[in-house]
């Protein structure tokens, strides 16, 4: 019984019908409660300090409405302050000058097999006679690169284009290369595919390999140290197409990343991770700008297709006009 209150209460917090409600309601009250707070405050205000010819009785009484008037507009001005930055629209704030390396990387896993090839065909793992170890990947010419480090998976031909992997490479990379990548954690689709219906299966299914040729390639390359993770959340994956399950599948790897599960750092804050909305679809890419709505610290990135810019990122975050951050 008490998990049906919780989804069903879960359900109405993230209703647009509930919002409206909310909206009105506050609106509603500050109308009421602004001049009932103002006219005590000032009615107790001038019988107490003006006139002050009262008995101890009548000066308590005046005493009590007092502070109720002085909490009532506290209250007030933050129903106003709420619904003043609900009035105001959301705009993306350009990032402005180089973007700091970031410790934590929340990206989208796009699915890289087909029905005729499955990820495993398109990127196999490789030991040269040396006994040199990499990752075999096969380019839009049918033709397969061994990379050995993340480095030369970027570096490869764009042409050629290694899969569509080969983005979320360079979107990493740049945060590797500053030297202070600990964790990355690839958000990926769910699988669509049942009984009923033969649906895409999703990149959950290709997140291991993902994971693991990542972690691979980070590690391989020099000069780092420090052993990076890479890691799948949710392990079920979400639906690239539901905007709220995808903003919740990525406060689910905040959450993770702030854990400690996986990183050596005492303490990861959202200014130590960025959300990369290169990989996926239009819906993950407006679930990750609204997930750093009015977040300072948070910001999202993407890596233009077109070859410039020398691989670096784009970032922006989304605020609103009540808000003023620093770029």
């Amino acid at each position: 019984m008490r998990s049906f209150w919780l989804g069903l209460m879960e359900k109405i917090k993230h209703s647009p019908e509930w919002e409206k409600i909310r909206f009105y309601v506050g609106g509603l009250i500050l109308f009421l409660l602004m001049p009932l707070a103002s006219g005590w405050f000032v009615n107790a205000t001038g019988e107490i300090f003006v006139h002050g010819q009262y008995s101890d009785e009548l000066i308590r009484r005046w005493t009590v409405l007092f502070v109720i008037g002085v909490l009532l507009l506290f209250v007030g001005l933050k129903i106003a302050r709420i619904l003043y930055e609900r009035l105001i629209p959301a705009q993306v704030e350009v990032i402005k000058g180089p973007l700091e390396q970031r410790k934590v990387v929340i990206a989208f896993l796009s699915t890289i097999g087909t029905p005729s090839e499955r990820a495993e065909e398109k990127i196999k793992e490789h030991v040269d006679e040396e006994g040199m170890r990499g990752w075999a990947i096969k380019g839009n010419r049918g033709e397969s690169v061994v990379v050995r480090t993340l480095q030369d998976w970027v570096n490869c031909d764009p042409m050629q284009r290694l899969t569509s992997w080969q983005q979320l490479a360079r979107s990493i990379y740049y945060h590797w290369n500053g030297g202070s990548l600990e964790l990355v954690i690839l958000v990926p689709s769910k699988s669509q595919k049942s009984i009923e219906s033969d649906g895409p299966e999703g990149s959950v299914r290709e997140a291991p390999l993902a994971c693991r040729v990542f972690e691979d390639l980070l590690n391989a390359s020099k000069p780092t140290k420090r052993k990076v993770r890479v890691i799948h959340c949710p392990q079920e994956g979400v639906d690239f197409e539901n905007l709220q399950e995808v903003m919740d599948g990525l406060e689910r790897a905040i959450t993770l990343a702030k854990s400690k599960e996986f990183t050596k750092e005492q303490d990861i804050k959202e200014q130590d991770m960025v959300i990369d909305i290169t990989g996926g679809l239009k819906t993950t890419s407006i679930a990750g700008a609204l997930k750093t709505l009015d977040r300072p610290d948070l910001i999202f990135q993407y890596i233009p297709t077109d070859g410039g810019s020398a691989g670096l990122p784009r970032a922006y975050r989304a605020t609103t006009a009540a808000s003023s951050y620093p770029s």
